[in-house]
C-alpha cells in the first residue's frame, strides 16, 4: 500500500466510526427523551394512585380485621366504598400510561366487596385478601419498574400482574362455587 492509500483509508475509518457515533447518540437521546416523556406522563397520578392502592388494601384489611373480631365495621365499610371508587377513577386516568395492568387495578377495586360478601367465614376471606394483597405487590412492582425505566410495564410484569389478578378471580370463584357451610374445605 501505499502512503496516499493509507491515508485513504484511514480517512474511510475516520468517518464510518463518525457516523457510527453518531447514529449511536441519535438513538440514545432519542431514547432518553421517550424516556422522559413516559416519566412525565405518569408523574402527575403516582401520588393519587399509590394513595388509592394503599387506601384499597388498608380499609379492607381494617375491615377483615373488624369482622374477625366481631366488633362494629360499618364505619370501614364506607371508608373501602370511598377507596373503591377513589382507585377507579385513577384506573381510568392511567389505563394507558400503564397499559396491561388495568385489570389488576379493577380487580383491587372489587378486593373490598369479595371480602365483604365473605365476611361470615373469615378463613375465607382471609384467603381472597391474601390473593389481593399478592396482587398489590406485583402491581407495584410494574409501577415502580415503569417509572424508573421510562416506559410502560415490561412483558414480565404484564404477566405478573395479570397472573396474581387470575389467582385473585379464581378463588373468588371457587369460594362462592363451594359449599358455604364448611369453613374447611380446600380452596387454593
Amino acid at each position: 500500500m501505499t502512503k496516499e492509500e493509507v491515508t485513504l483509508a484511514a480517512a474511510v475509518l475516520a468517518v464510518l466510526s463518525s457516523l457510527v457515533s453518531l447514529f449511536v447518540s441519535i438513538k440514545s437521546q432519542r431514547g432518553s427523551e421517550f424516556r422522559a416523556a413516559h416519566r412525565k406522563l405518569m408523574e402527575p397520578y403516582l401520588e393519587e394512585l399509590g394513595k388509592a392502592i394503599h387506601e384499597a388494601m388498608a380499609t379492607t384489611s381494617v375491615y377483615l380485621s373488624k369482622i374477625s373480631s366481631g366488633t362494629n365495621s360499618e364505619s370501614w365499610r364506607e371508608r373501602a366504598e370511598m377507596a373503591k371508587k377513589d382507585l377507579g377513577v385513577i384506573r381510568r386516568k392511567v389505563r394507558y400510561s400503564l397499559w396491561g395492568i388495568d385489570s389488576g387495578l379493577r380487580d383491587l377495586t372489587r378486593l373490598f366487596s369479595w371480602v365483604a360478601h365473605n365476611k361470615d367465614y373469615p378463613l375465607r376471606a382471609q384467603l381472597i385478601f391474601d390473593r389481593g394483597e399478592a396482587l398489590r405487590r406485583s402491581i407495584d412492582s410494574a409501577i415502580r419498574s415503569s417509572y424508573q425505566h421510562g416506559c410502560p410495564p415490561t412483558l414480565r410484569h404484564r404477566l405478573s400482574v395479570q397472573y396474581q389478578s387470575y389467582r385473585l378471580r379464581l378463588s373468588y370463584k371457587n369460594i362462592m362455587r363451594s359449599d358455604l357451610s364448611s369453613e374447611d374445605v380446600d380452596l387454593t
